[in-house]
């Protein structure tokens, strides 16, 4: 009975072998989908930092023009006022004299 099995072992520890190496196969083919993934996921990453970079840049000067634009209508509305001013005083002026 011993020997029988004995017979065996040979065959037995070829298939354990073969199982191995196809273990092996099988994890080199995950690792290499890891590594092909992070990869992808890093350049995922640069550019969404690039978009958010332009992103950031746009608002920059879209808040810059606003500014711009609102101290613009601020200067003329100042301007205006100071135009009405002076008419009001030229008039004030006419009628005082009168």
């Amino acid at each position: 009975m011993a020997n029988e099995r004995d017979k065996d072992l040979p065959l037995v520890v070829s298939e354990i072998l073969i199982e191995m190496h196809s273990t092996r196969q099988a994890v080199e083919r995950l690792n290499d989908g890891f590594r092909r993934l992070a990869e992808i996921t890093n350049q995922q990453q640069e550019h969404n930092n690039r978009l958010f970079k332009l992103m950031m840049e746009q608002n920059t000067q879209n808040a810059e023009f606003l500014a711009y634009t609102i101290t613009k209508a601020i200067g003329g509305q100042q301007t205006q006022i100071e135009a009405h001013e002076q008419r009001i005083k030229r008039l004030e002026d006419k009628f005082s004299d009168r």
